[in-house]
């Protein structure tokens, strides 16, 4: 009979990993925003809001945008590698800008738009695919 409670616990055990396994597995996705395809396009931003665009990069990949707003903004790059995002630099009172990011590694970078201002403001941004 010692043998029953063995088996019962043995069933128990794979249901439990999966169910860990499940949950945790759902925390790293909702951490890690899915892609924009690079293009160009205009948006309107209202007080508060934010736009980014992403893309996956390899090491050494170069990404190159463009934007201008009707009124001052805040613009900023940061990366997501697995659960992790880092801001790699912010720039605020912005209403243009050109430029490009080279991958340091391979991740997912994102340009990122805010607006700060009390009232809405129109966008207009282009992003390169990568090289």
């Amino acid at each position: 009979m010692s043998g029953c409670p063995e088996v019962g616990r043995a069933r128990a055990f794979p249901r439990w990993f999966l169910l860990f396994f499940l949950a945790t597995t759902r925390v790293v996705e909702a951490r890690t925003p899915p892609p924009t395809v690079p293009g160009s396009g205009m948006v309107r931003l209202s007080p508060d809001d934010d736009f980014e665009v992403c893309t996956p990069l390899l090491t050494g990949q170069s990404w190159r945008y463009h934007f201008d707003s009707d009124a001052e903004l805040g613009f900023s790059a940061h990366y997501h590698r697995e659960a992790d995002a880092r801001s790699l630099w912010r720039k605020d009172e912005l209403r243009q800008e050109d430029g490009a990011l080279t991958a340091a590694f391979a991740a997912v970078y994102c340009v990122h738009w805010h607006n700060y201002q009390e009232s809405s403001l129109k966008l207009r941004y282009s992003v390169e695919a990568p090289r």
